[in-house]
């Protein structure tokens, strides 16, 4: 699933959503400059595109 997102210092970038871990982590595959990272990140900072 393609999510964005929309709070911290990473807003308005674009991932796709690889597992939810926990109740409360989301880890998400983005590209940033021109290298692909996975990033755990809250649920409540991204929504679905």
């Amino acid at each position: 699933m393609e999510v964005e997102v929309v709070r911290g210092p990473l807003a308005g970038v674009r991932g796709r959503l690889l597992r939810k871990d926990r109740s409360s982590r989301l880890v998400i595959a983005v590209h940033l400059i021109n290298q692909a990272t996975s990033v755990e990140i809250h649920p409540a900072d991204v929504v679905r595109v």
